[in-house]
């Protein structure tokens, strides 16, 4: 098996002619030195042309590769800046914030396996056991969320059932509170 090449030609770019272009996919702007006209978006075919103009030879195919690295880059930025504000909204429950984070990461490694050409089989392996882990992650921040539901809510039942004793509630007047307030239903065994 081959070994993957895991640099890209426009990797060995000089750094200012990276940055034009990285501002050509990102920023759809057109380099101020750009000689023809610039209408639109800059295309692969137009970053070819103005690396030609000052003396690098790139294919158009390294380009589209290097592109959709860089936009799946940027994405993960955004993801991580919501992912941020996302559990900065957050009222003390990390369950639900791990939860929220272990869906997100797993929708972005799968978008970035869907936009793959090839594979390399340890690739796969590790994007593999990362999604399992996010699926772990989201499992176990749904049990830490329905056992502190049901710690609310058996403090909840403590409260209204300490109310009931000193207010001399008649037990059907507590079990609609209980019920249609609070959610909390016996559990009788059924005869």
């Amino acid at each position: 098996m081959s070994k993957r090449r895991t640099h890209s030609t426009i990797d060995t770019l000089p750094a200012d002619l990276r940055s034009t272009i990285t501002a050509m996919v990102t920023d759809n702007a057109w380099p101020a030195d750009w000689p023809h006209e610039s209408t639109g978006h800059p295309t692969y075919d137009d970053i070819v042309t103005y690396c030609q103009l000052h003396g690098q030879t790139i294919s158009r195919s390294a380009v589209g590769r290097w592109a959709a690295n860089l936009r799946t880059m940027t994405r993960y930025r955004q993801y991580g800046e919501l992912a941020k504000r996302v559990m900065a909204d957050m009222d003390g429950d990390a369950s639900v914030a791990q939860k929220a984070a272990a869906e997100m990461l797993t929708s972005v490694l799968i978008e970035y396996l869907a936009n793959r050409d090839s594979f390399d089989p340890r690739d796969m392996k590790h994007m593999g056991d990362a999604i399992s882990a996010c699926n772990r992650i989201a499992i176990q921040a749904d049990k830490h969320h329905a056992a502190a539901v049901a710690a609310k809510a058996q403090k909840a039942d403590k409260a209204i059932k300490g109310i009931a004793k000193r207010k001399n509630l008649d037990p059907e007047t507590l079990a609609y509170i209980r019920q249609q307030v609070y959610g909390i239903v016996d559990q009788k065994p059924e005869s």
